[in-house]
């Protein structure tokens, strides 16, 4: 199990990755953080994947959105978005999903190790507490 966090207001331009420096509980080495904006899952199995964050709009008035990607690729339906109308009206964004990591061999099209990376929609948004848990269930 992984559960990473970032409790600082950070603003983040659309697409970009969202950083969740501190590791706050780490079981083992099948979920581990690479980087600050990166997990990696290590072993085949199931996974579930919860995130978590309170955002707002850096200016005008839009839609802000946490998007799961899962080795670079948005992941289907791991998305959380909601309508901010101005820097002052905060929204949590929330989301869980499954993800399947195939075991390393020929015939699978996603191998050990995946990546995970949390990025922010189409808006400039600013974060906080932002974060996300991951664990093995199969």
């Amino acid at each position: 199990m992984l559960y990473a966090y970032n409790t600082t207001s950070t603003t983040y331009t659309a697409g970009q990755q969202l950083s969740l420096p501190t590791t706050g509980t780490q079981t083992g080495c099948t979920a581990v953080k690479t980087t600050s904006n990166t997990i990696s899952l290590n072993k085949p199995g199931y996974y579930m994947v919860h995130f978590n964050g309170d955002a707002a709009t850096t200016a005008d008035a839009g839609n802000i959105s946490a998007i799961l990607q899962v080795n670079g690729t948005a992941y289907p339906a791991a998305e959380a978005t909601a309508y901010s109308s101005a820097t002052t009206d905060i929204q949590n964004l929330g989301f869980t999903t499954i993800i399947q990591v195939q075991p390393n061999c020929m015939c699978n099209t996603s191998n050990v190790p995946v990546t995970l990376t949390v990025v922010n929609g189409t808006t400039a948004a600013t974060f906080t507490n932002a974060a996300i848990t991951v664990t093995k269930i199969a």
